[in-house]
């Protein structure tokens, strides 16, 4: 798999609800980082968890990404978009944009993502 096929599938798995298969993309030590680098989750599992947490109480309407853009310098991939989403959490209908930042490393394993960070618009 691409840098960025590793991306849709984690794309298409957690926004359809089935954000537990994820985890075969994520470094066991991969970091995701919020919008102001703050640290969210450390290690696969905690990456993961993060996910499946929002799907648990969210239901997605529709997710839009944007502007994909792909680097890749040797082992190293950076994957960047924009993305529009709109889901329903707690009775809402809520509307996000923002961007997505990942940096996956290729192994023998394949690409797997070791950082992320989600930016969201204010």
């Amino acid at each position: 798999m691409t840098p960025l096929e590793v991306v849709e599938g984690i794309n298409t798995a957690w926004t359809a609800g089935r954000a537990g298969e994820i985890g075969q993309w994520f470094d066991p030590q991969a970091v995701i980082v919020g919008p102001h680098f703050e640290r969210a989750a450390s290690g696969r599992e905690a990456c993961v968890a993060g996910y499946v947490d929002f799907s648990a109480h969210a239901e997605i309407d529709s997710f839009e990404v944007l502007n994909k853009h792909v680097d890749v310098i040797g082992d190293t991939a950076i994957v960047s978009y924009g993305f529009r989403m709109v889901y329903r959490m707690r009775g809402a209908i809520r509307e996000d944009r923002g961007t997505d930042i990942f940096v996956l490393r290729n192994s023998e394993s394949g690409w797997r993502v070791v950082w992320r960070m989600l930016g969201a618009d204010d």
